[in-house]
């Protein structure tokens, strides 16, 4: 017999499904601040490139737990302004202001600023001359955290100075010598070398000072192409101020130096012709080398070879039998230029069998 009816068991289902848990759509439990907040920026800096201001810092990696950053959205530049002719105070309250907001993210635009490996590079275009700005900057995480405001930048702007006029490049082996003209109230002049493909780099190649007006570049590769801009620096308060570049100098360094003379050039009569022999050169970059005669009466060498010989030998089979004649030896790089050594000392012979 059936003791439940249809009834009753439809009513003990209903209370059954009534009795499952349901969940209350509360979240979980919310991610700690030193989670997701980076870490302040301790390294911004400000520069003045080609008459530019420039604000340069890391992009933070880590929160201030020390775990990995993953959210990062946006930089908030702060900036103070205070006209020269006022005396900044170093340990008053700062009179921070917002400047820019940097939205980060492959879909979002860059205007003043990029990113070059893990640096930041941000060009504050909206500076006047003869003010002292101050700058902080908040990294911001895509929910909102905020960083601690950064370490402090000061730029102390005022009309940067005239670049150099007349800049010449000359080339030399594996190096590259710059002279220039003066520059009325500069401080130094910074070197700056590139390639033809690229531009510069931020670095200068050299500082120099008030007083040197000429840079020899060395250890560089020769017939590779190089571009040298020169800018003038003068210093106001913290800041030192760099023109825009002079004329640009392309300057390719050559391999100007020729193999040493050869050395112990010997020559001995044969049934054949001549006979010449001397000691091989040891340069890494030796071609080969050149035979020269000429009889008592000529008054110049002429070149027997027209390549260069591998070997330190030559039989002259054109040396007319009876006649007295001079020889010497030069020595001949691979290089472009095929710089010859001069001659070896000459050895005097008579042709006889």
């Amino acid at each position: 017999m059936n003791l439940f009816s249809p009834l009753l068991k439809r009513y003990l289902l209903c209370q059954a499904i009534l009795l499952i848990p349901v969940g209350c759509g509360k979240k979980g439990p919310p991610i700690p601040y030193d989670v997701t907040v980076p870490r302040a920026i301790s390294d911004l800096e400000v520069l003045v490139r080609e008459a530019k201001p420039l604000l340069e810092w890391s992009i933070p990696r880590k929160a201030v737990d020390g775990s990995e950053v993953r959210e990062l959205g946006a930089f908030r530049i702060l900036r103070e302004e205070t006209p020269l002719q006022e005396k900044w105070c170093e340990e008053c309250p700062e009179r921070l202001e917002l400047l820019d907001v940097l939205e980060l993210g492959e879909d979002k635009k860059k205007g003043d600023f990029s990113i070059v490996g893990n640096r930041v590079v941000y060009q504050d275009k909206r500076v006047a001359y003869g003010h002292v700005y101050v700058y902080r900057v908040i990294s911001v995480t895509t929910r909102g955290y905020e960083s601690a405001p950064s370490n402090r930048a000061v730029l102390y702007w005022d009309t940067p100075p005239a670049p150099p006029a007349h800049v010449e490049a000359t080339p030399e082996d594996r190096a590259v010598s710059l002279v220039w003209d003066p520059v009325e109230g500069a401080q130094g002049y910074r070197i700056y070398r590139g390639h033809e493909e690229g531009g510069f780099g931020e670095q200068p190649t050299a500082r120099l000072g008030p007083n040197e007006l000429s840079y020899r570049d060395t250890g560089l590769t020769n017939d590779v192409t190089y571009v040298y801009a020169v800018r003038s620096v003068r210093k106001i308060g913290q800041t030192w101020l760099e023109s825009l570049n002079s004329s640009l100098s392309t300057c390719t360094p050559k391999d100007m130096t020729p193999p040493a003379r050869p050395q112990g050039l010997l020559a001995v009569p044969l049934a054949g012709g001549i006979e010449l022999s001397w000691q091989r050169n040891l340069e890494e970059d030796l071609l080969g080398y050149f035979v020269y005669r000429r009889g008592l009466e000529e008054g110049a060498y002429s070149r027997l070879n027209e390549t260069p010989l591998k070997v330190p030998l030559y039989l002259d089979r054109t040396a007319l039998l009876g006649e007295t004649y001079l020889y010497t030896v030069t020595a001949v790089d691979g290089s472009p230029q095929r710089n010859e050594s001069p001659f070896s000392e000459p050895v005097r012979v008579r042709y006889v069998r």
